[in-house]
């Protein structure tokens, strides 16, 4: 055995040398059942000097060599300082419910297993501890001050369970921790102050469960932590300020089960996390501040389940995460501030159910997010809120049109979707659907892709007529915004008339009024053009729409062409009747056909086909269909025209035939171009 550099002092007590004979056999030390209090500081009952307890740590010596089970002490009040800096202690050393009168110091100190249960220290200093065995401060244990762990190395569990750890400030500070076990924090645990565990690695979980973190504004400081296992924040758990999980790398679960959490403005910072297993907030979790996990990269689902967030700004930030799993929202979640998994990754679902979002303008953003499975979204209480979808992706969207925002309060621009699973069926409530978008992007800042989106899924999916009605629904909006385009730049370019007539006034320099001069010009031709434009275009816009139905609807064309060919029939027939319809032919023409006319315009017809027989007889609906129709000739048009000089009605229907052959040529143009497909469509 070697030499032991602390020998034993000669006037050992009592107790001390009970305690010496208890080590030797192998045996526990009773010198009372509970701790002893301030009272007992002077009992020689129960006091054993820190340098006995040192001695036996380090070995003892040839006249009392400790038993492998160590010093087992209880009850004990301990005077002096445990001194073990930089010392290796050869036997586990066991003190529990003991009073140490002075810091303990492990600094730099090798050792097999520690255990302070139950025990009361001022402050312990383990910085760069080793052991081979776990590190008990449970139980019970209580400290006054800081328990420093950093760089320690602990071959078991590191457990902390029921412990009381006081310092105001830091109460736990274990920076840079290495255990092969885990770490349990839990059932009782209480910090009044930060719990450090940032880059700490642990072989096995984190288990927080049940434990009481006081510190202010960060109650568990554990960025860059690494743990083999879970980390459970649940049952119980409460945190007064921010758990923070920067740049964890979590290899399981993360759980938080029924857990309060109370610091702001982040409750959870947990941005750039590695999760290989799935986070969880259920079971009445309740938060103050912000669960923010943007960047995060978690390999198994995230579920909100009967979680609420009173907090007022943003909610739950997820932005830019990776998820290899599921979104599940719903059982009793609610939220006051915004959700936010914009541009985020999810290999899975997004499931967002029996919620309630009460936020007011911001709810639910999933801008920009990738979603490989189905969104579905069902019975949200989100009347107040605003839901953006702009530039998602996802594979199938299932609705049930229950608890969408109000009108104006859903973005849609970008939304990309393949179909709508088992909800395909109510097309009926999709255009309204597509309504309840902002103000602006159904007017002067039109968005057309939501329509074309939309007409180009139902489409895919055999609702051909509804895809045709939502983008003629779509070139309505075009016509309204393009109105409301031009009225804004007339508005603009009055204002900015105005300036340059006021600058022109009170100008002197040539130079400069001759650019004031160009630039009035240039203003008061955009004040001519702009109204007489876009009121062609409304009208040119609204025709085809009427005509056309912009090219989705060729039987609007061929009901406009049965109107006019009708209304033609008509109008040239009462004309024959009236003798205003006269040969047109330059053969038949002639002056005794002219005289004729003059003579009895009436009765001229009949004694003239009969000296003329392979005239063709003027028939009321052929001509009609012959003006009317550009690209046939039924040889009526070519014989037959109203002539002027044969009364009012002639007139009339020399006027209408001129409306009747430019109408046909339009609305022909628009039906031969419609079902050719050379009119341009969505559908």
């Amino acid at each position: 055995m070697p030499k032991n550099p602390f020998p034993l002092p000669p006037d050992l007590t009592g107790p001390e040398k009970d305690l010496i004979a208890k080590a030797k056999a192998g045996e526990w030390c009773w010198l009372g059942t509970t701790r002893p209090g301030k009272d007992d500081r002077d009992n020689a009952q129960n006091t054993i000097r820190a340098e006995v307890i040192r001695h036996m740590a380090l070995g003892g010596d040839p006249n009392n060599p400790i038993h492998p089970k160590g010093v087992q002490l209880r009850g004990a009040w301990i005077a002096g300082k445990l001194d073990f800096d930089s010392r290796t202690l050869t036997r586990p050393l066991w003190l529990h419910d003991c009073h140490v009168d002075e810091a303990p110091d492990f600094l730099g100190a090798t050792a097999r297993t520690i255990g302070l249960s139950g025990s009361w220290v001022p402050s312990l200093q383990m910085d760069s501890l080793t052991t081979e065995g776990p590190v008990f401060l449970s139980n019970g244990f209580e400290v006054a001050g800081t328990v420093v762990l950093r760089d320690a190395r602990i071959g078991g569990p590191l457990s902390c369970t029921g412990g009381k750890f006081l310092g105001a400030e830091t109460a736990l500070d274990a920076d840079g921790l290495t255990t092969v076990g885990p770490v349990f924090l839990r059932d009782g645990f209480e910090a009044a102050g930060t719990v450090v565990l940032r880059s700490a690695r642990i072989g096995d979980q984190l288990d927080c469960s049940g434990g009481k973190l006081w510190g202010a504004e960060t109650a568990l400081d554990a960025d860059g932590l690494t743990t083999v296992g879970p980390v459970f924040l649940r049952d119980g758990f409460e945190a007064a300020g921010s758990i923070r999980l920067a740049d964890a790398r979590i290899g399981d679960r993360v759980e938080l089960r029924g857990s309060r959490l109370f610091g702001v403005p982040d409750a959870l910072f947990a941005p750039r996390m590695s999760l290989a297993g799935s986070l969880a907030f259920y079971g009445g979790c309740r938060a103050s501040g912000c669960i923010q996990i943007s960047g995060a990269r978690i390999s198994g689902d995230i579920r909100f389940m009967e979680f609420t967030t009173t907090v007022h700004g943003e909610s739950i930030s997820a932005t830019s995460l990776k998820l290899s799993g599921s979104i599940y929202i719903g059982s009793g979640f609610s939220s006051s501030g915004e959700v936010d998994f914009g541009y985020s990754i999810v290999q899975g679902d997004a499931v967002i159910t029996n919620s309630e979002f009460l936020a007011e303008n911001r709810t639910l953003n999933l801008a920009g997010i990738h979603i490989g499975g189905d969104l579905i979204i069902n019975s949200l209480n989100s009347k107040r809120g605003f839901m953006n979808l702009i530039g998602a992706k996802v594979r199938q969207f299932i609705d049930f049109n229950r608890g969408w925002p109000a009108p104006g309060k859903i973005a849609l621009d970008g939304f990309r979707y393949k179909g709508f699973g088992f909800t395909e069926g109510a097309m009926a409530d999709r255009a309204a659907w597509l309504l309840r978008q902002p103000d602006e992007h159904l007017g002067i800042d039109f968005r057309p892709q939501p329509f074309e989106q939309l007409a180009k899924v139902l489409r895919k999916t055999g609702h051909t007529e509804d895809a045709k009605r939502v983008a003629m629904l779509k070139q309505h909006y075009e016509r309204g915004a393009a109105r409301l385009q031009a009225l804004a730049r007339i508005a603009e370019t009055k204002v900015r008339l105005a300036e340059a007539v006021e600058a022109r006034r009170t100008c002197v320099d040539a130079v400069e009024i001759a650019r004031l001069n160009r630039e009035i010009w240039s203003a008061r031709g955009v004040l001519v053009r702009e109204p007489l434009g876009w009121r062609l275009r409304w009208v040119v816009s609204r025709l085809f729409g009427l005509i056309a139905g912009y090219g989705y609807r060729p039987i609007y064309s061929f009901g406009w062409a049965v109107v006019f060919v009708a209304v033609g029939t008509l109008i040239f027939g009462e004309a024959r009747d009236a003798g205003s319809m006269v040969p047109n032919s330059p053969v038949l023409l002639k002056q005794e056909w002219k005289e004729a006319v003059t003579d009895d315009p009436v009765n001229s017809y009949p004694e003239f086909a009969a000296k003329v027989p392979d005239f063709q007889p003027f028939n009321s609906l052929v001509f009609s269909i012959d003006t009317f129709v550009p690209i046939i000739n039924l040889h009526q048009e070519t014989n037959w025209i109203p002539h002027p000089k044969n009364g009012g009605l002639a007139t009339v229907a020399r006027v209408y035939l001129w409306i009747h052959i430019i109408a046909g040529w339009v609305i022909t143009a628009l039906l031969a171009a419609s079902v050719t497909g050379m009119v341009k469509k969505d559908v």
